[in-house]
């Protein structure tokens, strides 16, 4: 059976002032854990958004990787291989129960820019990070682990 990973992550972005989402340009991947093997980068081809509204300046985002408009595919790009030959790993390496076992979130990288590509001043939350294998097992990065990223970047989201 071909490994897979998906990715489901849950982030609560918030705005300074009110804000149709719809009309915005949201970029969310680029992610780092660190775990016994080192800091492991990863990112996905294919992902899925739902967006849902809070309030009119609080929207909460539920990211998926694997299925994407144009194509799906279950697995962590190769555009981190390079890396992983560094830590003398392989992207077979790079499993669901592999990522979840992360001691620390590095990088989540989420940014939002207007139709002109101007940045729109926000911050997000990282409520929820899981992963699932070819067999549908699930996999949670830690409560601890989110809580002390979400402490920790207390930034603004990136500037395109």
């Amino acid at each position: 059976m071909k490994k897979e990973v998906q990715m489901c992550a849950i982030i609560t972005v918030h705005f300074r002032k009110p804000t149709n989402i719809d009309e915005l340009n949201i970029d969310i991947g680029g992610f780092a854990i660190e775990n016994e093997k080192g800091v492991i980068p990863f990112a996905f081809d294919a992902e899925s958004r739902h967006v849902m509204p809070l309030s009119d300046s609080v929207y909460q985002i539920e990211y998926t990787s694997g299925h994407g408009p144009f194509f799906r595919d279950y697995d962590v790009s190769d555009s981190c291989d390079e890396e992983y030959t560094k830590l003398g790993l392989s992207r077979q390496d790079i499993t669901a129960r592999f990522l979840s076992s992360a001691t620390k979130l590095v990088e989540f990288y989420f940014a939002c820019s207007d139709e002109d590509g101007t940045s729109v001043p926000s911050e997000f939350t990282v409520k929820e990070i899981c992963f699932h294998d070819e067999n549908g097992e699930r996999f949670e990065i830690s409560s601890e682990v989110l809580e002390k990223f979400n402490r920790d970047s207390r930034l603004p989201a990136a500037n395109l």
